[in-house]
């Protein structure tokens, strides 16, 4: 990597918070039933708890989407996961 490139990092979204205010359209069982059967990706673990950054959650929504969906939807769920991300982020700091 050059010495000018710097390489920016993704806030850590904990799973509980993107099941409960529905970032993740589906149950926490499903999810991890998915993650089992490899539908869904692993997530970062940190102790006991589980995390998803932004661009993987942008990944799995975008699975749940058919093709009907018109492109105002998906720059409403872009916007709602980078406000989530910046929640998240500034209550951390």
């Amino acid at each position: 990597m050059p010495i000018n490139e710097v390489e920016i990092l993704e806030p850590l979204i904990p799973i509980k918070k993107t099941l409960a205010d529905g970032t993740l359209p589906i149950s926490e069982s499903n999810l991890y039933a998915g993650i089992a059967s490899g539908r869904y990706p692993a997530p970062t673990k940190i102790g006991r708890r589980n995390f998803y950054t932004p661009s993987v959650l942008r990944e799995i929504r975008e699975s749940f989407k058919s093709p009907q969906t018109g492109s105002n939807a998906e720059t409403s769920a872009s916007a709602d996961l980078e406000n989530c991300a910046t929640e998240n982020w500034e209550s951390t700091k």
